[in-house]
């Protein structure tokens, strides 16, 4: 990952999971004006930005980790359409022996 962007880190992910196609979005605003050295935490910027999204056109499969128990599959199937996202949980096949 290359050094001296804020954003690499967010932006970047392990090679392994290239295949999940996932999206990002960063929305960045900067302060009005910069935080002094001894500004107090108070006065720090809140911290996220809520926007309105249509998870149902942005979500195709929620992946989960390969080893988790089909109660958790199920767990998260169930919590995802209580807020009306029919979609399907997929146990990820990460830890798979790799057919070449």
């Amino acid at each position: 990952m290359p050094e001296g962007n804020f954003f690499d880190p967010f932006m970047h992910k392990r090679k392994s999971f290239e295949h999940e196609k996932e999206l990002r979005a960063i929305i960045f605003e900067s302060p009005k004006k910069p935080l002094a050295i001894h500004d107090k935490m108070s006065s720090a910027p809140e911290y996220g930005i809520w926007k309105k999204v249509n998870l149902d056109k942005l979500i195709q499969k929620i992946f989960i980790a390969p080893s988790s128990p089909d109660y958790f599959r199920d767990l998260v199937e169930k919590v995802a359409l209580r807020y009306d996202l029919k979609k399907e949980a997929v146990q990820s096949s990460l830890d798979e022996e790799p057919f070449y």
